[in-house]
């Protein structure tokens, strides 16, 4: 199986990540990209298979809510809370090797992956919407009001 790897974004460092990549001679299957058009983030969300998530800390989880969009599933730390373990991604520990065997682990039956990521799009359609988002925060300045 040829896995190829494109990182989106700009943690501060992507120098880093590329070295290590080069060490383990796996740069040539990496694309860091950095920061990139809303356009290209897109088409690079369409293309993927899996969507991971390997923070330490991420106050709320936009990447997951993106990802969720393109029906994907998601590969995330156990800093990332809105994922349903084996319902809608897989939730690791803040390590490599945990992040490594989710890899791993949503490679063994894709069938099942996919359908994490079909159950993520109808969280995003249902929960997640911007029309629910309006109404609960209308509803926040009524009670605030009273």
């Amino acid at each position: 199986m040829n896995l190829n790897l494109s990182v989106v974004g700009d943690c501060g460092m992507r120098q880093y990540c590329e070295q290590c990549a080069s060490q383990r001679g796996v740069l040539d299957a990496c694309r860091f990209l950095g920061h990139v058009s809303a356009e290209t983030l897109s088409d690079c969300m369409n293309a993927c298979d899996i969507a991971c998530v390997p923070s330490r800390n991420e106050p709320f989880g936009i990447v997951v809510l993106e990802a969720w969009d393109a029906a994907k599933p998601v590969i995330a730390t156990d800093a990332v809370h809105l994922i349903d373990d084996s319902s809608n991604g897989i939730v690791g520990y803040q390590n490599p090797e945990s992040i490594a065997w989710c890899v791993n682990y949503s490679m063994g039956d894709l069938e099942a992956t996919k359908k994490m990521g079909r159950n993520g799009k109808k969280l995003v359609e249902t929960m997640y919407n911007w029309d629910r988002i309006a109404d609960d925060t209308v509803g926040v300045y009524r009670r605030l009001d009273e």
